[in-house]
């Protein structure tokens, strides 16, 4: 919920990412007036600085006429078909390439905000912890209460020359054309931008979009590939099937695995040890050559502390992060910004952890999705079975200083397990558990 702000938030700059189509325009309501309300929203409560709002989405689906009056407000249109991801995105690099102070609005769902947020940032949302319908009816309340206490001339100011993005064509595909324009920043990384609602629109209908969408995207209309309805009725979601044979490319990238634990965990009585070679196993029989760093994520008080320091000593690299998909979703799109393609990722995750998929990085599963239950003994089952084929002295391989990271305490990492356990017990972290709101902080021994 949006409280008060501070004297310091009150005069920095507020940028807004609001999910045009889970929290859409109401039905009737005049959309050059949502810029007007989102500022009126803000200083009532005390932020008057400098706002900047990013309408994200796929912007294909919305109207054409609503778009062309949230432009003309000076609201920037951000074409993407991966609106969470691309959100949590946009709020990570922002926060990555600017000094704090800093606001950050979200119109959006509770679960595209970054975890947690950098210090010196005051991310918040309108509403309260709710369900994105109810979301979506508390914006719709908002905007017309807000509405009406707004100046009859409030939506006659225009902007001639705003803003666009398009995150699935990047500016080297070609030379800029008329009205498009190189960025200043990296703030919205490789992502085409342009200038003037005409020059938008006209890049929707070019050739090189909509190549770049059949040919780089898993949509249901241009690629086989599976959807599934999750076991809690969520809506359908795209996923990725299992590896193929790594081309001579990919063979020879660098290789990231990022292994949810605490949804995939280690099979009762599996030799903890085994695991790493398991997954290299997997790896090398698909043609993936170089040597992988897997990251074990998750709340890593729930596992046992022997599995821990077991997987530590082969090389594993233990990640404390307590919000399971959420997170491995922000680590690999924070992976993929600091590493350049080609390179390769291994989701043994929920596919909702996965990121967007951009050009050059190689994202795939262990195997084709069916439910996490099953998902989770198919895991178990793989590991038995290649376990099984392995030498008698694979396990005996150690790394006494294995590394590993805190993601609630900034990211903090170390060197061994030892040092790893005591950092879970300082009170830095404890103090940053609590403001988690974690119900487990209680180690198994």
């Amino acid at each position: 919920m949006m409280k008060k702000a501070t004297v310091k938030e009150g005069k920095t700059v507020t940028l807004v990412y609001w999910d045009i189509k889970e929290i859409p325009v109401p039905p009737g309501f005049d959309p050059r007036r949502v810029r007007p309300c989102i500022n009126g929203l803000l200083e009532s409560h005390g932020y008057s600085g400098p706002v900047t709002i990013y309408a994200v989405g796929i912007l294909t689906d919305v109207h054409v006429d609503i778009l062309r009056a949230l432009s003309s407000s000076g609201i920037v249109l951000y074409y993407t078909p991966f609106c969470g991801s691309k959100i949590m995105s946009l709020m990570f690099e922002w926060m990555r390439t600017s000094s704090p102070p800093g606001n950050i609005l979200g119109i959006c769902n509770r679960g595209d905000f970054p975890s947690p947020p950098q210090s010196g940032y005051n991310l918040f949302t309108p509403f309260s912890d709710s369900s994105p319908h109810e979301d979506a009816i508390s914006w719709r309340n908002l905007i017309l209460t807000v509405s009406g206490t707004l100046e009859e001339d409030t939506c006659s100011e225009t902007y001639e020359s705003t803003s666009w993005f398009c995150s699935i064509c990047h500016p080297d595909d070609d030379l800029p054309g008329e009205g498009e324009v190189h960025p200043d920043d990296d703030l919205c990384g490789l992502d085409l931008p342009g200038e003037g609602f005409e020059t938008f629109t006209g890049h929707l209908s070019s050739q090189e979009h909509v190549l770049r969408r059949r040919e780089g995207l898993p949509f249901e209309d241009f690629l086989p590939l599976p959807r599934f309805r999750d076991e809690d009725e969520n809506p359908p979601t795209i996923v990725r099937w299992q590896p193929e044979k790594a081309t001579p490319e990919e063979s020879e990238a660098v290789t990231s695995v990022f292994w949810d634990i605490n949804l995939f965990p280690v099979p009762p009585g599996f030799d903890a040890r085994l695991v790493r070679w398991c997954i290299n196993r997997l790896l090398e029989s698909h043609g993936y050559s170089a040597p992988p760093t897997i990251y074990a994520v998750g709340l890593l008080t729930n596992v046992h502390d022997g599995i821990l320091q077991a997987l530590s000593s082969t090389g594993i690299t233990l990640y404390y992060a307590p919000h399971g998909t959420s997170d491995i979703r922000l680590l690999m799109s924070q992976w993929i910004s600091k590493n350049p393609p080609p390179t390769n990722i291994l989701g043994i995750c929920d596919p909702r952890g996965f990121p967007p998929p951009l050009s050059g990085y190689n994202i795939f599963r262990p195997f084709s999705y069916s439910s996490p239950k099953q998902d989770s003994v198919l895991w178990g089952s793989s590991l038995l079975t290649d376990s099984g084929a392995l030498e008698e002295d694979t396990c005996s391989e150690t790394d006494e200083c294995a590394s590993w990271c805190c993601l609630i305490c900034n990211h903090i990492g170390g060197q061994g397990f030892e040092n790893f356990t005591r950092h879970l017990s300082t009170p830095n972290h404890l103090q940053n558990l609590s403001h988690e709101g974690s119900s487990s902080n209680k180690r198994r021994t």
